[in-house]
């Protein structure tokens, strides 16, 4: 029996997944000590290629600040948030990116993009977007799906052309659910926007928007972009976004719920099978070497002149 487990064990370790939670396509929960600026050292998370790429001038650093933007009902959340800036310095543009480690394709699947966010103010209008989703078929410049407004407080977020969000400041976090319809043969997407939906009931539930731009999945989508102003902030002395908790998913509830599944490493596994073995091996010596416990210790067989038999010297008077 502990053979047969054994070589499930060894046999599992071999078509063994990288992680249980195949819906949950990234996740990005900032998990980085407070005051790090988002660049090459923050590459953590799941389900990406690489770290952060960020552009920003020294004014205004695009920063991990302490704690969660808070709890969410429904939202499985941990690490830190990301605070960035709605503006640049005056001479610097302030962007930010990163790819996916697997570009999603138009499949004619549904994939949800979530995210938390926070806001004051903004002096410029900043983009917050999806590389691959574009607007022209085959175009390769990312579409708008979310901007902030420029030159107003508090400020604001808006899909397409509707207003979803209203900063203000204590900056209250929300929560926010894009869910992409893919048509699988490169036509028009259909985006449809959910700000705090309640997560304890059916999708079917929310009130959503559903922007009437023609979107198009040009080679995949292939990460976000955050796209800020060059001008100065003179005039607003909290220009900032905050931004949590970024996923992608191929349901709505691994977008807001699930955790990647560390991987057993396939070394562990080949460990545990061989410690199996051995385990079972000693277990046969030992009760081997139990069983004579006590007994008289066995002696030679007798000789062929026991019993009365005479050898043949002895026949023969020898």
């Amino acid at each position: 029996m502990l053979r047969f487990i054994a070589l499930c064990l060894l046999i599992g370790a071999v078509f063994l997944p990288c992680h249980a939670e195949a819906t949950l396509l990234a996740i990005e929960s900032f998990e980085y000590a407070a005051g790090t600026n988002l660049g090459a050292s923050t590459n953590g998370g799941w389900g990406w290629n690489g770290a952060w790429s960020a552009t920003y001038g020294a004014t205004f650093p695009i920063q991990v600040q302490t704690g969660t933007l808070g709890p969410y009902p429904g939202l499985v959340t941990s690490g830190n948030h990301l605070q960035t800036w709605a503006v640049g310095d005056g001479t610097s543009f302030e962007r930010f990116s990163r790819t996916l480690q697997t570009p999603i394709p138009d499949s004619g699947q549904e994939i949800w993009w979530s995210f938390q966010i926070g806001l004051y103010a903004a002096k410029n209008a900043s983009i917050w977007t999806l590389p691959g989703l574009v607007t022209t078929s085959g175009g390769t410049t990312p579409a708008s799906v979310f901007t902030t407004n420029g030159n107003a407080l508090p400020a604001t977020l808006r899909f397409g052309t509707t207003t979803v969000i209203t900063g203000n400041s204590s900056y209250t976090p929300h929560l926010v659910l894009l869910k992409i319809q893919m048509s699988g043969n490169a036509s028009a997407e259909t985006l449809t926007c959910y700000v705090d939906p309640n997560l304890s009931q059916a999708s079917s539930t929310w009130t959503g928007i559903t922007n009437s731009t023609s979107f198009f999945v040009d080679t995949g989508i292939t990460g976000v972009n955050w796209d800020g102003g060059r001008a100065s902030s003179a005039g607003f002395a909290n220009d900032d976004v905050l931004l949590d908790e970024i996923r992608f998913a191929t349901t709505w509830q691994d977008a807001v719920q699930a955790v990647p599944e560390p991987a057993v490493p396939l070394w562990a596994m080949l460990g545990l099978g061989g410690a199996v073995v051995l385990g079972d091996r000693w277990r046969r010596c030992r009760f081997r070497a139990t069983r004579w416990r006590g007994r008289p210790v066995p002696t030679a067989p007798p000789s062929p002149t026991s019993h009365g038999h005479r050898s043949a010297a002895q026949s023969f008077g020898g």
